[in-house]
């Protein structure tokens, strides 16, 4: 396994300076996001015939090569942490998972959301 769970702390941290990614849909993504964050709605990946090859294009359009530390979250845990399991097939090994996600992000008054 290349990636590791980060906590809130680690994502405020390093919130100007790797890029992340959200992997909920596009709506949720519309809701409110963390700050900066770029989104790949996990259910329209998971439609594609070639899914992990499909993810890694996405993040290349968005500039983001293998080689970078990314973080990555979703509403609960489950999608993100699949992503960053696809990922590692494709050459992305710096990855880290905001585990707890946007769940626990939303519950922090203290903790900035963008629309």
């Amino acid at each position: 396994m290349a990636f590791n769970f980060v906590r809130a702390k680690y994502v405020l941290e390093h919130l100007d300076d790797e890029p992340i990614i959200d992997m909920r849909t596009k709506t949720e993504f519309d809701e409110g996001h963390i700050p900066h964050a770029r989104d790949i709605d996990y259910f329209e990946l998971k439609a594609m015939p070639n899914t992990a090859d499909f993810l890694a294009r996405k993040m290349r359009d968005y500039g983001i090569s293998p080689d970078e530390d990314v973080i990555i979250y979703c509403k609960g845990g489950r999608r993100a942490r699949a992503a960053a399991e696809l990922l590692d097939n494709e050459g992305y090994h710096n990855l880290h998972v905001y585990a707890e996600s946007w769940l626990n992000w939303i519950d922090d008054p203290s903790h900035p959301i963008e629309k």
